[in-house]
């Protein structure tokens, strides 16, 4: 919920997303490959490998830390835990993708990394403000942009999940990825490497 450990895993992201296209890789095998597209691809399988493999290691320290300085380890009901940690783990894959595909739309690693902070930072609540202020205008109550982002569901999940927050939360992390992917294919398609 605090956003540090996807302050941590967006560095990273920005980082591999464009490391293979200024180390020259991208040039060798993008000629041998009849889709770039399946490049982009194989970024986001490994993106969702290093998201599961963050979230396992950070969840292990989480428990021997609470063990060792607590002097007790209360494990709650496994269902609920395992719901939210699933959720939790999509919303950061999603969160990801998007650093991803800015990264390489971009292909400018400060900008990118300036903005992957930002989003882990919630700067952009005063534009989804803005915009909640103006779709109040148009007449449409109770609508939050923040609830349909993948930074704001990070933030308002609550450990004890409701079919409600569960649905919105895939909803829009499953979109993103889509969105985020497609737009990411394209621009890596079309681009001279």
């Amino acid at each position: 919920k605090g956003k540090f450990l996807a302050l941590f895993m967006v560095i990273f992201a920005v980082l591999y997303s464009t490391a293979d296209m200024t180390s020259g890789f991208v040039k060798n095998i993008a000629g041998q490959v009849r889709d770039r597209r399946g490049l982009v691809f194989a970024k986001g399988v490994s993106l969702f490998v290093y998201t599961v493999l963050t979230m396992l290691i950070f969840t292990g320290i989480q428990t021997i830390s609470n063990a060792l300085f607590f002097d007790e380890l209360v494990f709650g009901p496994v269902k609920e835990f395992l719901q939210y940690a699933g959720i939790q783990t999509l919303l950061h894959f999603a969160l990801l993708i998007i650093v991803m595909c800015i990264a390489i739309v971009l292909r400018n690693n400060v900008i990118s990394m300036m903005l992957s902070v930002c989003l882990c930072m919630n700067v952009l609540v005063i534009f989804y403000s803005f915009l909640d202020n103006l779709i109040a205008k148009a007449h449409i109550k109770n609508f939050h942009v923040l609830e349909y982002t993948v930074t704001g569901n990070i933030s308002f999940l609550e450990t004890n999940v409701t079919a409600k927050m569960a649905v919105t939360a895939l909803a829009v992390s499953i979109a993103f990825v889509i969105v985020m992917i497609e737009v990411c294919s394209t621009v890596f398609k079309k681009r001279d490497i």
